[in-house]
């Protein structure tokens, strides 16, 4: 767990905004059965969302058989869509510079 507060940290220091999605890897371990993760997930939330509350979802994912993969994938889509920043439209400047850049180049 030390490593988990070591990265919720880091990301923290670095992104204080952005969502957090944690990512458990060892879904195909042998322990893991859907009342151990259950577990996990619940005892994960109690112990981090009060001190990072960006964390939006813990998503278990099998490296080695892809298990769980997709729901990663939907949950990455997801909550990226929902970040305000993906909305903003490109400054109409940028856009100018690009176009000046363009024809700087033909010449």
């Amino acid at each position: 767990n030390s490593k988990v507060d070591y990265w919720l940290n880091s990301v923290q220091a670095r992104a204080a905004n952005g969502p957090i999605i944690l990512v458990g890897t060892h879904l195909d371990d042998k322990r893991c059965t859907e009342e151990y993760i259950n577990e996990l997930i619940q005892s994960m939330e109690e112990r981090y969302k009060p001190r990072f509350p960006n964390i939006k979802v813990i998503v278990p994912v099998s490296c080695h058989s892809g298990l769980g993969i997709e729901d990663l994938k939907y949950n990455v889509v997801s909550i990226a869509l929902k970040e305000r920043t993906l909305s903003e439209l490109v400054p109409e400047s940028y856009m100018h510079l690009a176009k000046v850049i363009d024809k700087l180049k033909t010449e």
